[in-house]
This record gives structure tokens, C-alpha cells and sequence, in this order.
């Protein structure tokens, strides 16, 4: 046996062991394992399929692929669905009335459970026994500390006496951790989380609870995991703001609830929004953490996911946080290189709806290049001054203002028309190229890692994680089930 298939094998017994709950499961675990069974048998028939039948005997139990791949148990649940009106699947998936599933809620005759609670059930399985297995591999390191040959003598003529794991287990930074996660395992999305969501520590997963429901990007929570404990309280802090500023804002915007996240969900997407590339990000923010938290309050709202932009370099945090919601928002992450006396002019514009048309009209009349020229310093003070003296007097607007009117947006055109003559030329192309290029290195001296938290004990380094479900289930046909499993498996 190669050492490659010992390592899955020592991997496969590590997960078995222990006390759990798998007695109460026992149903459900069998009749997917029945699918799984059928599935081999049916792609055994088909000769171009054979290598692939071959790597897939290697797995005898739903087990062993749930943890040696376990995004490919919802491809192999669909794939059974999608085959229920045939003589190998229709017993597995015929409904307590004797007549095939049409539905995935509805219950099924051989454990009682619908289709869509097997498949949560086996995102249960696969995450209990994943967490499982890298704990006794950790107890299994830590006994192995410092053995000799004396200790196992004086073990074993009773002079010494080896911990139990129950006190082993007391500086076990992820004890208890499948608990903790089990309630938010809700989304087909998060089988490719499955090991990621592992190396959370329990503290880590306490933190997170139901954001957990939007993190379903393996890099994001392999991220997460190594934050320290400062840091990642920070981090969900900056994620909570996100959330509860844009489900303000769409609020306001009469948005249809039913297309709005929940806000731990929401949150959860944010989090994946600020450390999909690294943690560069959250050291800018957390080097002005006031302000960065009060971005994202004020921000969040008008800009969206553009005001994660504004981390993206440290001064941009100090620069919008003196701009006004309704210029930010038609600036848009120009906003951020505005300097303080140019935001606290135009915020002295009356009406937000005027500010934000302005804004928007200016941004599409002048260009980015322009504008970035104009309110990086004060040298076009004392037009910016004027022009928000003329919107004001122009345009006196009642409290609670209306919707403008065409011949208001007109008046605001003309005066955004205007401003090219009164404001300083645009410099040279060749200067403008030289200060972006400067601003982005500094953009990627600002991108250093944040320090990371030690995890304590001897954790085996996590296997590779699966890449996403990219598969639309409801159109898998065998070819492209072949294809995708050779994908997730490396199977031939």
C-alpha cells in the first residue's frame, strides 16, 4: 500500500472513533449510503467510466467520502435526483405513499427524510467527522510528547499514569467545536467549506455563530481561523456595520424583503468581502479604527461594496470620513481621496438628493481624472465654495424634499457645465500616471499580513480544500457528473 493511501487511511480511522451522535443518524446515514452504492453499480455499466469507478471503490463508506471529498456528496445526492424515475434510484427516492418524489421536502420511505434533509444531514456528517478526525489526530500528537521508554515502563508498572483525554482535551483550542458550528450548517454552499470550517477554533466559531450561514468561501474561513483574538472580534465588528448600514439603506429604498439576506447572513458575505485577499485590508482599518467603523456606518449605505475600497489604503479611512453619504455616494471610491476642506464644503449643500445628483452628473460630465484633480486639495476651494452657494440659492427645496424635478436636474447640469471653466486644467497625463503608480505601491506596502494567532498543540496541516460547486445540479447529466467528479477527486 502506497504511503499516500495509509495517510487516507489513518485519516479515515481517526474520524471513526469516539463517542457521537451517529446512532441517532443511522437511517438517514443508510439510506445515502444505499444512493451512493447505486451510483457506483450504475457507473460501472458504462466502460468510459471505469477508471473513475475504480478510484471511486477506494471509498466503501459515505464516510470516506465525506472525508476525502466531501463536495462531491451533494453532486452524488443530485445526480440521484436527477435519476429517481430509474429502476436503480426510484426505490431510493419513492416517497411513504409508494409514488416517486416530485419534491425534495417530501419525506422518503426508507429513513423517513426528505431529500433536502439528507443532503443537511450528510453537511452535518461530513463537518462532525472532519472536526472529529482532526481532534484525534491532535490527542493522538500530544500523547506522543515527550514519550520515552521510561514513562512507558513506569506506566506500565503503575508508578505513572498517562492523562485521559478528557484532560487533554482541556487545551484544546477547537473542543467542542462541531456544536457550536452544527446549528449553522444550512447551505448547499458550504460543503466546500467543510474543512476550512475544521480549523476554526471554538472561540473563533462562537464569534462568528450565524455568519457563518454566508461564509462559504474555504479561503475566507482558513483566514478567519489564523486571525487573533483581537483582530477577528474586530473584523465581525467591521462586518456587523456593513450589514446593518446597507440593510438601512435598502430599507429606505422600499427594497422587496424577501431579496434582502438575513443580517447575520449579511454579515457573514461581508466578512467574505474583507479578507478574500488576505488580511490587508483589516490591518488599514484597524489602523484607524475609529474612523474605519465609522466609514462603514456612514458609507455603506451609498457606496455598497465600493466602501471596502475605501480600506484599501489607510489615509483613504481619514479622508471619508469627513465626505457627506450623498456626495460619497456619487463620487462613489473617489470619495476617499478628497481632501477634509473640500468634504466639509460640499457638505454644506442643503439637500441630500441635490448633492448626490451633482455629485453623479459632475462624475459623468468630467471624469474620474478631473474630479480626483479637483478635490484632492484646496487649490479649486473657492469654486467648490461658489458652486455650493449657487446650488443652494438655485434650488430652495422643502423639508422632507420630493423627487427632482427635470427642470432641477437641468439647473444642476448647467452648473456642473460650468465649473469646467472655472477649475484648475487637468495636469499633464504623464504627472496623473506618476502618482497613481506611486499610490499603488504604496496601496501594496500597506497589504502585510496581520499577525497570526497560535493555535496551540500540534495541529496536522489541513488537506487541500475542494474547489467550488460550479455545477448548476438541476442540469447534470452522467457526462458532466463524470467530469466534475474527476474534477473534485483528481480521479482519472
Amino acid at each position: 500500500m502506497s504511503q499516500t493511501a495509509n495517510q487516507t487511511s489513518d485519516r479515515r480511522k481517526s474520524a471513526r472513533t469516539g463517542t457521537d451522535d451517529r446512532r441517532k443518524a443511522r437511517p438517514l446515514r443508510d439510506h445515502v449510503q444505499a444512493i451512493f452504492d447505486a451510483l457506483r453499480d450504475e457507473l460501472a455499466k458504462e466502460e468510459d467510466h471505469a477508471r473513475l469507478v475504480i478510484g471511486l471503490k477506494s471509498w466503501q463508506k459515505l464516510e470516506d467520502v465525506m472525508l476525502d471529498c466531501p463536495a462531491l456528496v451533494p453532486l452524488v445526492l443530485e445526480m440521484s435526483w436527477r435519476k429517481r424515475n430509474t429502476p436503480a434510484f426510484s426505490p431510493l427516492l419513492t416517497t411513504t405513499s409508494g409514488a416517486v418524489a416530485t419534491d425534495k421536502n417530501q419525506p422518503l420511505a426508507p429513513s423517513g427524510a426528505s431529500y433536502n434533509e439528507l443532503l443537511m444531514a450528510s453537511l452535518g456528517g461530513a463537518v462532525r467527522i472532519t472536526c472529529l478526525r482532526r481532534q484525534n489526530e491532535w490527542l493522538a500528537a500530544e500523547r506522543g510528547k515527550g514519550t520515552t521508554l521510561l514513562g512507558y515502563l513506569m506506566h506500565a508498572f503503575g508508578v505513572m499514569e498517562f492523562p485521559s483525554n478528557a484532560a487533554l482535551l482541556k487545551k484544546y483550542s477547537r473542543a467542542g467545536l462541531y456544536d457550536v458550528l452544527k446549528p449553522h450548517l444550512v447551505d448547499l454552499a458550504q460543503f466546500d467549506a467543510v474543512e476550512s470550517y475544521a480549523m476554526l477554533s471554538t472561540r473563533a466559531a462562537e464569534l462568528l455563530g450565524p455568519r457563518l450561514r454566508g461564509m462559504t468561501a474555504p479561503a475566507v474561513v482558513k483566514t478567519f481561523a489564523g486571525l487573533d483574538a483581537e483582530a477577528s472580534k474586530f473584523a465581525v465588528a467591521l462586518a456587523d456595520a456593513y450589514a446593518a448600514a446597507t440593510a438601512e439603506a435598502a430599507a429606505e429604498h422600499d427594497d422587496e424583503l424577501a431579496s434582502r439576506p438575513e443580517p447575520e447572513h449579511a454579515a457573514g458575505e461581508a466578512l467574505v468581502e474583507l479578507l478574500e485577499g488576505g488580511t490587508g485590508l483589516l490591518k488599514n482599518a484597524m489602523a484607524e479604527r475609529k474612523g474605519a467603523l465609522a466609514v462603514l456606518r456612514k458609507m455603506s449605505g451609498p457606496l455598497g461594496k465600493d466602501v471596502w475600497n475605501v480600506l484599501s489604503h489607510a489615509g483613504n479611512i481619514k479622508n471619508i470620513s469627513h465626505c457627506s453619504g450623498p456626495i460619497a455616494a456619487g463620487f462613489g471610491v473617489l470619495a476617499a481621496e478628497m481632501d477634509d476642506a473640500v468634504a466639509k464644503v460640499l457638505g454644506g449643500i442643503n439637500d441630500d438628493k441635490v448633492a448626490r445628483y451633482f455629485a453623479a452628473q459632475l462624475l459623468e460630465i468630467s471624469g474620474p481624472d478631473k474630479i480626483r484633480s479637483w478635490i484632492i486639495d484646496t487649490t479649486d476651494l473657492a469654486v467648490w465654495k461658489s458652486v455650493v452657494m449657487d446650488l443652494n440659492k438655485d434650488l430652495r427645496r422643502p423639508i422632507p424634499s420630493p423627487d427632482l424635478s427635470d427642470g432641477e436636474k437641468e439647473t444642476i447640469r448647467r452648473i456642473c457645465e460650468d465649473m469646467q471653466q472655472k477649475c484648475t486644467p487637468l495636469q499633464a497625463t504623464q504627472d496623473v500616471a506618476a502618482d497613481d503608480e506611486s499610490d499603488e505601491e504604496a496601496r501594496k506596502a500597506a497589504l502585510a499580513d496581520v499577525p497570526q494567532e497560535d493555535a496551540g498543540g500540534v495541529d496536522p496541516p489541513a488537506p487541500p480544500i475542494s474547489g467550488a460547486f460550479q455545477q448548476t445540479p438541476s442540469e447534470l447529466e452522467w457526462g458532466e457528473f463524470v467530469q466534475t467528479a474527476r474534477k473534485k477527486t483528481g480521479l482519472s
